[in-house]
């Protein structure tokens, strides 16, 4: 779910994203600029180029996203995350 307005030089992209049970969101990958995560619910595996980060409800990450990374959800219920990332990419 977006949560950035619309506005033209808008730099920051901020999401609600959802990760089900036991999934991961997408192939790992690497773009353009950084990205803050911040969890709100559940807990989340952040792969930064092969190094794991466990970041539970109530903790954040914030990391360049020049470096391949991936989330995944190791819980068995769904992971609900804030994440503010530069460049906009939807």
């Amino acid at each position: 779910m977006l949560l950035s307005g619309d506005f033209p030089q808008r730099t920051l992209e901020a999401m609600i994203v959802y990760i089900p049970p036991e999934e991961g969101l997408g192939s790992k990958f690497s773009h353009p600029g950084e990205e803050f995560v911040y969890v709100l619910e559940g807990t989340v595996i952040v792969d930064i180029d092969g190094n794991e980060y466990l970041v539970k409800a109530g903790e954040s990450i914030h990391y360049p996203s020049t470096i391949p990374h991936s989330w995944y959800n190791p819980l068995k219920q769904k992971a609900k995350l804030l994440t503010v990332l530069t460049p906009i990419i939807f």
